[in-house]
């Protein structure tokens, strides 16, 4: 469904930015074009969700904290070098 997406006519017409899953930033349409690449060319900015799991702390009734910021700055190398140009956490 994202290719169909990111390949209808004209949607860059009402699409300036899309927040991808990191797995997303790998992925090809058929055609073999990384979707960052294809998102780009359309004029459409690529972002990543970097955040890894949420996890429910013990002891403290249900609340959660969010894994990620202890490898923050290394997988946001890895993932401008794929294409992102934002993060949204």
């Amino acid at each position: 469904y994202r290719q169909m997406l990111f390949t209808a006519d004209g949607c860059e017409n009402y699409l300036c930015a899309a927040i991808l899953d990191p797995e997303t930033l790998y992925q090809k349409s058929d055609d073999g074009t990384l979707f960052p690449q294809l998102l780009t060319e359309r004029g459409i900015v690529p972002g990543v969700k970097p955040h890894l799991k949420i996890y429910e702390l013990p002891g403290c009734n249900g609340d959660t904290i969010m894994q990620g910021l202890d490898s923050l700055a290394v997988r946001a190398k890895e993932y401008y070098d794929a294409g992102a140009r934002f993060a949204k956490w």
